[in-house]
């Protein structure tokens, strides 16, 4: 990050753990679903602004559920950094 210390918000005492206090496990995602050729996706993504809780950087995440008519289940998650903090 360009020689830039960043500092995350402390949720257990003095530490950061699992994404702080507002993770992802803990806000609303937008899903779609829809039915493919071999079975049936779930498709769903969130947003971080760059600073969110100390973390630099617009962040994207994907997460995609495939279950298929042969009964396989495949799960596919993507994170992407957009842009970096202006130095």
């Amino acid at each position: 990050m360009k020689g830039k210390r960043h500092f995350v918000i402390k949720n257990e005492r003095h530490h950061h753990l699992h994404g702080g206090i507002n993770s992802f496990s803990h806000v609303l995602w937008h899903v779609t679903t829809e039915q493919i050729e071999k079975g049936y996706s779930c498709y769903s993504e969130n947003h971080r602004p760059d600073g969110d809780i100390g973390y630099p950087g617009n962040v994207e995440v994907t997460i995609s559920y495939i279950l298929t008519n042969e009964n396989t289940f495949t799960i596919i998650r993507q994170q992407r950094i957009k842009q970096l903090l202006s130095p």
